[in-house]
């Protein structure tokens, strides 16, 4: 007696399902990496948060508000024991008043940032109290002068930017931002001139 054949569904099935679950770890697999590409990454997610204004205006840098008066360029600064410092770029001298909120707070980041994103810091060359070393004490009004070294092409369109936070890859601070207005006419002007700029002490203002 011939035994019986055994059933062929499980070797269809087995045609089925296996192409069949293939396809599904697949499409799992585009699914969350569309899911990862739509989701915002740290860094988009983490981005300064930045304040801005012009020359007058209050500017919110959180912890301190910052009014920026004037601005002033020379080729020549005149600081220190009346020594005259020379350069082959231009001077901007930026005088700020810096009003501290509920605490004490020193400015972690001060900077000019040019139309290209390129960052200059206050220069080194002298010192200057107000460019990084002063701390402003609560409700105390303090108004300065901060200078900055930068190319001569990179004076027009020059903004500044102070803030308090001290996270070394800028995200997630807050960053109170001035359009110091300087156009390419004006740099022409300081450079053609002959007076010096001259660094003046930090003061307490109105």
């Amino acid at each position: 007696m011939t035994a019986p054949s055994p059933p062929k569904t499980k070797g269809w099935l087995r045609l089925v399902t296996v192409p069949l679950s293939l396809l599904l770890i697949l499409a799992t697999i585009v699914a969350g990496q569309e899911i990862i590409r739509r989701a915002p990454d740290y860094d988009s997610g983490s981005r300064p948060y930045v304040h801005t204004g012009g020359i007058g205006d209050t500017v919110d840098g959180l912890t301190f508000s910052v009014v920026v008066a004037s601005v002033s360029g020379a080729s020549t600064v005149r600081a220190g024991f009346d020594e005259d410092y020379h350069t082959d770029g231009v001077f901007v001298a930026v005088r700020a008043k810096v009003t501290a909120h509920s605490e004490a707070v020193l400015l972690e980041h001060i900077a000019v940032v040019d139309r290209g994103g390129r960052v200059f810091v206050a220069t080194p060359r002298f010192f200057q109290v107000f460019g990084g070393y002063y701390r402003f004490q609560p409700a105390v009004p303090i108004a300065g002068e901060i200078i900055f070294e930068v190319p001569r092409d990179a004076a027009p369109g020059l903004v500044l930017q102070l803030s308090a936070d001290l996270i070394l890859d800028r995200r997630n601070q807050t960053i109170a931002q001035v359009d110091l207005g300087i156009g390419q006419s004006t740099v022409d002007k300081w450079l053609a001139g002959s007076a010096p700029l001259e660094l003046t002490d930090p003061e307490v203002a109105a």
